[in-house]
């Protein structure tokens, strides 16, 4: 055969390529499918599901070959994604013996493991192809094609374009994931994880099953779950009148990294409708917090999918008393005495419901249910519950209603949102502590996150700031920012956890969410007129109102309410007050804004509406090579000048929201730049630390500092790389030095 032949010639060539080489080749190429066509019964349904692949938009460009067709030049020229069992895919059983793992006559063998199972499946999304090493595969194969067939056509996570080395499903559940060595191709055991044997069923009732998943609970744990869950099915089944129709399968889990790494979903919780499961996370940093996901299917299974997304959501928070601690009354009514409460209109928008702030929404959809069953009683409610949808005209009458249900319901509350709950820190000696890893195991979930905490704690660090993104396609045209739910992006499971763990080292919490612009930055974000300026506040507002109350729920320290949006803040100032003055009413913390250094920090004006003046300060220290380092301190001196000045105007303190050097060849000629050519240097970057801190000691009007950057696991850094981080470089001498130093 010719792909024999090309094997041949493959074993003859010893080069390696990096998986960073890999992933650039990648980016270039065009992808080809090959589909086993050996077995007859699966050939067409192989066939279909690429094709819709092929047809998604956004894809790469995609050719679609069975495997009896396909040619030896294009299995080495394009990157290749290979489908099918060594049974029906005769390419990849000609390949199998140049890739890590052996297949048996009814099972497959990897890292050490056999599978045995006709439902066990393997996916290696990158992989060197053994035909041409400079070129990737991409290979999803198993002991079964009906069971290959079934995880195929669930999408894009078992294909190329799963983020994991190599995975292994069972039933379509996630059981082993984990990395490949970058140079070798060899396993890497510190990134291998097995699921395999840590699934238990711990309790079963008439209406539940509870499995625990490598989570070890007491006696009295179990029995409170258990009891809690049977109080609100009771409950639901007697306002509904209903009963369960099937048995509710109840996982559990000891953290969002182990969540997300085993069924990629992160969420505190979420419900698996076609599955009739829930997934949940028990654990310190959630504890008393039930967010009612049972409630949900319970709601579904009793009555149906209504209408109105708003009708489901809202009947099932209102079963859950300690929705987000306080309950969902508590923070509708803080919604709404602050003038964020989102509209009618905007609830009863299916679309616009699923893509905005759950937070928000789910606690206003909680009080509005309440207001319908106190309007119209619950018998009419639950006549209405499915196809009920309200009239443009009518929605204005009952938005009054519900508007005058929640000032009864304010009156009776005794919150204080004029509270300002945060004591200031001497000094902030801390980092903006990014996320650098997006594999769930090193992100803002993982146990990397807390290690990497703990090192700031370490150097005398008392304080971080978690940095969540939104992204605009456009710098020019308005769009909607989607709130990041993706297990492996800075979802809110990882800021919480974030800030939890800097909370138990004894540290503060500042949330800086801030805008990634494709092909530009913040301070390019203007709109060509006014109508797109204020769809663009409009957006902005519902993203940033979200992260607000997110802060507020969580207790965090300091909420920064916009970064670097200089042609939002000098050319529409009093609409970002007006934002300010809305988002006050709400959260209770400490509130900061963090514009870019020059004539935005030197022009805006907005500073009387918040607790800091803040500034993002990349100023050059100097524009020579190698000045000396009275000429750095003199030149930041005339920087720390020019700062003095807005503090004198305004009367308030400082915090340097960002500041930072590249640990590359002169750092303070440019150093907000890219690192372009220049070389790795770390002396130059403790050089630009030394500097700043030096001449801040003797500033009283600045209040701390966050460095630029800090990543959520260590590895991201290392002294040859030419990034912001200073962890594991000289640096880190320097930042000890001083952090124990200040107050």
């Amino acid at each position: 055969m010719a792909c024999s032949a090309q094997l041949q010639k493959a074993e003859n060539d010893s080069t390696v390529i990096s998986r960073q080489d890999l992933f650039r080749v990648a980016r270039q190429q065009p992808v080809l499918i090959v589909y086993g066509s050996r077995q007859e019964a699966y050939a067409a349904s192989y066939r279909k599901i690429s094709e819709q692949m092929a047809a998604n938009p956004g894809r790469r460009e995609i050719m679609i070959k069975a495997d009896s067709v396909v040619t030896p030049d294009l299995l080495t020229q394009n990157v290749i994604f290979l489908v099918g069992t060594p049974q029906s895919n005769h390419i990849l059983k000609n390949l199998i013996e140049k890739l890590p793992l052996t297949f048996h006559n009814n099972s497959f063998t990897f890292a050490d493991k056999t599978y045995a199972d006709s439902a066990d499946v393997i996916a290696l999304p990158f992989y060197p192809n053994p035909l041409n090493p400079a070129m990737p595969m991409s290979l999803l194969t198993g002991n079964d094609d009906a069971a290959l067939l079934d995880l195929y056509h669930r999408g894009m996570e078992t294909s190329l374009w799963n983020r994991w080395g190599y995975t292994i499903y069972h039933e379509q559940q996630r059981q082993v994931m984990g990395e490949f060595s970058d140079n070798l191709w060899q396993i890497d055991k510190v990134v291998h994880y097995d699921f395999s044997d840590s699934e238990q069923k711990i309790r079963e009732t008439p209406h539940f099953q509870f499995i625990t998943h490598q989570l070890q609970l007491s006696e009295k744990e179990a029995d409170q779950i258990v009891a809690n869950r049977e109080m609100v099915y009771t409950e639901i089944a007697a306002f509904t009148g209903a009963p369960l129709k099937q048995k509710i399968s109840y996982h559990l889990y000891p953290s969002s990294e182990i969540k997300g790494l085993m069924i990629n979903n992160t969420d505190q919780g979420n419900v698996d409708m076609d599955n009739n499961a829930v997934h949940t996370i028990w654990n310190e940093e959630f504890a008393g917090n039930h967010i009612a996901m049972e409630t949900e299917l319970l709601v579904r299974q009793a009555l149906g999918k209504p209408a109105l997304d708003v009708m489901e959501k809202g009947l099932a928070v209102s079963f859950t008393d300690a929705w987000q601690k306080q309950g969902y009354v508590y923070w509708a009514v803080r919604l709404f005495q602050s003038s964020n409460l989102p509209s009618l209109t905007d609830l009863f928008n299916n679309e616009l419901f699923g893509k905005e702030s759950y937070l928000v929404n789910y606690c206003a959809a909680g009080t509005f249910v309440d207001f319908l069953v106190a309007k119209w009683g619950k018998d009419a409610f639950l006549k209405n519950y499915l196809s009920w949808q309200p009239t443009a005209n009518e929605i204005p009458a009952l938005e009054k209603e519900w508007h005058a249900y929640m000032t009864a319901l304010a009156e009776d509350s005794d919150i204080d949102i004029n509270k300002d709950r945060t004591q200031p820190l001497a000094f902030y000696k801390g980092f903006n502590f990014t996320q650098e890893g997006f594999q769930i195991y090193d992100g803002y979930n993982s146990q990397k996150a807390t290690e990497s905490l703990e090192k700031i704690h370490e150097l005398g660090g008392n304080a971080v700031t978690i940095v969540p993104y939104g992204f605009m396609s456009s710098a020019h045209e308005p769009s909607f920012l989607n709130i990041n739910r993706s297990a492996h992006g800075e979802n809110d499971e990882g800021v919480i956890h974030s800030a939890f763990s800097a909370r138990q080292l004894g540290m503060q919490t500042m949330l800086k969410p801030q805008i990634w612009v494709r092909g530009a930055w913040p301070g390019e974000i203007a709109m060509q007129n006014e109508a797109d300026w204020n769809r663009f506040f409009e957006y902005y507002y519902r993203w940033i109102r979200h992260y607000a109350l997110l802060a507020e729920m969580r207790q965090i320290d300091i909420f920064c309410i916009g970064v670097e949006l200089s042609q939002v803040t000098l050319t529409h100032e009093p609409e970002f007050r007006k934002l300010i003055q809305k988002i006050r009413k709400m959260y209770t913390g400490k509130l900061v804004y963090a514009p870019n250094w020059g004539p935005e920090f030197e022009s805006i004006s907005l500073w009387n509406d918040l607790d800091y003046i803040a500034i993002n300060c990349y100023y050059p220290l100097s524009s020579e090579e190698d000045p000396s380092d009275r000429q750095l301190i003199n030149n930041f001196e005339k920087t720390l000048s020019k700062i003095e000045k807005v503090v004198n105007r305004y009367k308030k303190p400082v915090l340097i929201t960002e500041i930072g050097f590249r640990s590359i060849e002169a750092p303070w000629m440019a150093p907000h730049a890219e690192a372009g050519e220049a070389a790795s240097n770390v002396e130059s970057q403790a050089r630009g630390y030394q500097t700043v801190f030096k001449c801040l000691q003797d500033k009283s009007w600045c209040r701390g500092i966050f460095w630029w950057q800090w990543p959520s696991a260590l590895e991201e850094s290392h002294p040859g790389d030419r990034s912001f981080h200073p962890t594991g470089k000289a640096t880190e001498k320097v930042i000890a030095n001083w952090f124990h130093q200040l107050p």
